[in-house]
């Protein structure tokens, strides 16, 4: 019945558009495709992203939203040509349709060979057809069949009411080999995407799944592939381009590849000079091995680690989906607002910029510096990655901005949890209970069994550990609530050194880029005299890759201060015993907090003891001394079974 309805609505717009000049029904198609952008928003969504994934680089958000909505009035101008084709003959096309590239179709032609027109839903693909026919090179075309019958058949008929053939696709096999082999036409579109097991293009610089019918057609029938594209110039006028042939006669599979890929440059070519007239509404790269991920940095490198960790998992999964690492892309961005006012602004505003395109990245502008502002904007991603609240906001617009994943660890802060596709909240921050929520005992960490087997061995490229056993140490640094002093760190150290004379152990140590220099200083000072001491390493930003995933896979007892929770679960991580420091809580500073809930979750669960400096030296000798392996913490099987609903 809906098929029916729609059919005599086109019928009676078919006969009123008929009736009007051309200048005055194109009018009308451009107001149509006016309403649709602001109607069909959702696929206008695809075709924004999908823009955005093309030419993040070189336009901006502007730019993009402008050719989306050309996109759409020229689909409309195009739609209502197709319902005026009952009046289109040869005096319209002569008018209205202008030929470049004439000599590459008759040079072919001449040779008596079959020609596979092809071409994309680019400009008015159904007039491009009606011209070849009206000028004595009718066409058989090979055209998808339709829902709706009845609107089908009308199409069909109308195409073949001007000399051109139809047939469906997959059928009448037979039919087009006999066709090209009397030296015929056949039309062919082929820009649709062909499903994960096809072959794979360069195509606007991402592997694109693509049709290689048309290709091998050509290759079996001895026939020329003439790339042909119907511009708009201006309203009703049009340029009818014929390219260069492209030959695979004669050739193999190879050949076919590297056709293949000229008509993707070829097409590629002329959808950058006519960016809106190619149909950009239906997703072209649902196939692409690559994926594109963007993790967004409040310059933290706690942070960093966590949202690398979620990372790394999406590498893992998808390798064991067969895809290579090269399939996944990163890059990272650091993101710096404005003042703290414009970060918490954003954040409250957030739930709305993020749900409409029309104000997303302007709104951004208005929060972020022109630098962050200006890497954002030319940059695209399938997946967003972020940690903590500084981030979060930038996260939920930036993904909605390119229509791409969400992902982030820790709590987002302003209720923003239920906004992402993925949260990775540890238990000690009372996450609500969601489907896109992970519960994890500590937090994202990059530590695994194959990073503390590669890290120890580049650790013993330079340290000789003589066979012994070894201590780490991990000294962190002052936050909002504590503060190192260095009479509890005098006490750590000399515990530490006393209980490695007793063992006959290495100490391996290093400290953070939060370590204020007067504790650098302490630290340093104190193992120097100390022949035990094998590896210290004072931290700043050249630091060797493999400082902490060797210590940590080197040492027998672990001791680490309690003030960094990513610390804490990297320790905790690693499967060797764990002994916490607590440094001096400020004045005014809550108790019995966040970070406290997460160092008695850790404890717990004996995956710590947390010690006083007094008591460091006897607490290693013990532990030590266990004969039993320390527990680890593994939140990796959890994370990983949220990153497979993620991707």
């Amino acid at each position: 019945m809906t098929d029916y309805i729609l059919y005599l609505i086109a019928k009676m717009f078919s006969l009123f558009l008929s009736a009007l000049p051309a200048g005055t029904a194109l009018a009308v198609g451009r107001l149509f495709g006016r309403l649709a952008y602001l109607i069909n928003y959702k696929r206008a969504k695809v075709a924004y992203s999908n823009m955005r994934a093309a030419f993040s680089a070189e336009k901006t958000p502007a730019e993009i939203r402008r050719i989306v909505k050309r996109l759409y009035m020229n689909f409309g101008q195009t739609l209502v040509e197709v319902l005026r084709i009952p009046i289109v003959n040869k005096a319209y096309t002569d008018k209205y349709v202008s030929t470049c590239g004439r000599g590459n179709f008759d040079k072919t032609h001449e040779k008596g060979r079959g020609i596979i027109f092809l071409t994309g839903h680019f400009g008015n693909w159904e007039l491009l057809s009606i011209k070849s026919a009206l000028e004595g090179y009718p066409l058989m075309v090979l055209a998808r069949e339709q829902k709706m019958k009845r609107m089908n058949d009308a199409l069909n008929a109308m195409r073949e009411s001007k000399g051109c053939k139809v047939v469906k696709k997959g059928m009448a096999t037979r039919e087009i080999y006999e066709h090209l082999g009397k030296n015929n036409i056949v039309g062919i579109l082929s820009d649709q995407d062909a499903g994960k097991k096809a072959i794979f293009v360069d195509f606007f610089g991402r592997p694109t799944s693509t049709h290689r019918g048309a290709f091998a057609l050509a290759r079996k029938t001895g026939s020329a592939i003439i790339p042909v594209f119907l511009a708009r110039v201006n309203g009703a006028y049009h340029k009818l381009i014929l390219e260069e042939p492209i030959e695979v006669a004669g050739g193999d599979e190879k050949a076919e590849f590297h056709a293949m890929q000229r008509f993707a440059r070829i097409f590629e070519k002329h959808i950058r000079q006519y960016p809106e007239q190619w149909l950009w509404l239906h997703k072209r790269w649902k196939s692409t091995p690559l994926k594109k991920v963007v993790v967004l940095s409040d310059g933290k490198k706690g942070h960093l680690n966590q949202s690398l960790a979620i990372y790394e998992k999406i590498t893992e999964c998808r390798r064991q989906s067969g895809h290579s690492d090269a399939d996944t892309e990163l890059k990272i961005i650091e993101i710096r607002h404005k003042t703290a006012v414009h970060r918490a602004a954003l954040s409250l505003l957030s739930h709305i910029t993020a749900r409409y395109a029309l104000i997303r990245m302007s709104s951004l502008r208005s929060f972020v510096t022109g630098a962050t502002y200006a890497e954002l904007q030319k940059s695209y991603a399938d997946i967003v990655i972020s940690c903590g609240s500084q981030t979060a906001a930038v996260n939920l617009i930036f993904s909605a901005e390119n229509n791409a994943r969400s992902a982030i660890a820790m709590k987002p802060g302003f209720s923003l949890s239920s906004g992402f596709d993925l949260a990775v909240i540890p238990e000690h921050d009372n996450p609500p209970q969601r489907k896109n929520i992970i519960r994890t005992v500590g937090t994202p960490n990059l530590i695994t069994e194959e990073r503390l087997n590669s890290d120890l061995k580049s650790l013993k490229g330079i340290v000789d550990l003589e066979g012994k056993r070894s201590i780490g140490l991990f000294v962190g640094g002052d936050s909002k609530r504590y503060t190192f002093d260095q009479p509890l760190i005098k006490g750590i150290l000399g515990g530490i050194i006393s209980a490695a004379d007793e063992l006959d152990a290495n100490i391996l140590a290093t400290t953070s880029r939060r370590t204020a220099p007067a504790i650098d200083s302490l630290v340093k000072d104190s193992l120097s005299g100390s022949s035990r001491s094998k590896l210290l390493v004072v931290a700043n930003k050249e630091n060797p890759g493999w400082t902490v995933g060797g210590i940590l896979a080197a040492s027998d007892v672990i001791v680490v201060s309690g003030e960094s929770s990513s610390m804490l679960s990297e320790a905790a991580s690693s499967g060797k015993h764990v002994l916490v420091f607590k440094p001096k809580r400020k004045p005014g500073a809550p108790k019995n907090d966040r970070h406290d809930a997460l160092l008695k979750n850790l404890r717990s669960k004996d995956l710590i003891r947390i010690s006083e400096a007094g008591n460091i030296k006897s607490d290693i000798l013990e532990l030590a001394g266990l004969p039993i392996p320390a527990k680890k913490l593994d939140d990796n099987r959890k994370i990983l079974e949220g990153v497979k609903r993620l991707i």
